[in-house]
């Protein structure tokens, strides 16, 4: 409300509130001219966050032949990646970007055959359960193996199989005397048949050299 304008006649109390009243006037009005004015800004941030697509990793024989044979005569080795734990349906990869779908094929690793058609995993199988031999050979059986019409038969000793767990077979020929380890892989229900040619028959008993089935190949 405003201070109206001093009257005359005015009692001196009259006089002395009404100057009060125009000092507080002025004083509120020094006051209210120099309070600070603050503005107070929001920024607000969005924050984006990118997940990557987590890769699994496996090194993986790799066969267009066949199931046993990325097991045991693998044609190439791949570095194979996928998004997911390798399962049936989980697509499969050769780069950890996940953007080179793997040929089509057999891939094995762990004992297990994955097949890959059209970049993902159509089927899961086990590998052939098959034995790794080791060899002593002896430079007596080498000596023995003379007389032979093919002439290339002797001083030979000679190791093999029909089924070295890929389904096809399988043969080592040693003519020098010492220690092979894991020379041989042949199906577990298959020995390979070990011995050398004399007089152009194969001997299999007698030997001094040793086959030893080392366990899984």
């Amino acid at each position: 409300m405003a201070i109206p304008s001093r009257q005359i006649g005015w009692s001196t109390k009259s006089n002395l509130l009404w100057e009060i009243s125009k000092q507080l006037e002025a004083l509120t009005g020094v006051i209210g001219r120099n309070i600070p004015t603050t503005t107070t800004s929001t920024t607000s941030t969005t924050s984006t966050t990118t997940t990557a697509v987590p890769s699994y990793s496996y090194f993986a024989n790799y066969s267009t032949t066949s199931g046993p044979a990325a097991c045991y005569q693998a044609q190439d080795q791949f570095q194979i990646y996928t998004p997911a734990s390798i399962d049936v349906n989980v697509p499969v990869y050769t780069n950890d970007t996940l953007t080179t779908p793997a040929p089509d094929g057999w891939y094995s690793f762990s004992g297990a055959i994955y097949t890959v058609s059209g970049n993902n995993v159509t089927s899961i199988d086990s590998c052939p359960a098959t034995n790794a031999y080791s060899y002593v050979i002896s430079q007596i059986d080498l000596n023995a193996s003379i007389g032979n019409t093919d002439t290339n038969l002797n001083g030979k000793i000679i190791t093999s199989t029909t089924d070295d767990g890929s389904g096809s077979p399988s043969s080592r020929t040693f003519s020098s005397a010492g220690g092979y380890n894991h020379w041989m892989c042949s199906l577990a229900s298959i020995v390979p048949t070990f011995g050398y040619w004399a007089n152009d028959v194969f001997v299999t008993t007698g030997l001094i050299s040793t086959q030893t089935n080392i366990g899984a190949c």
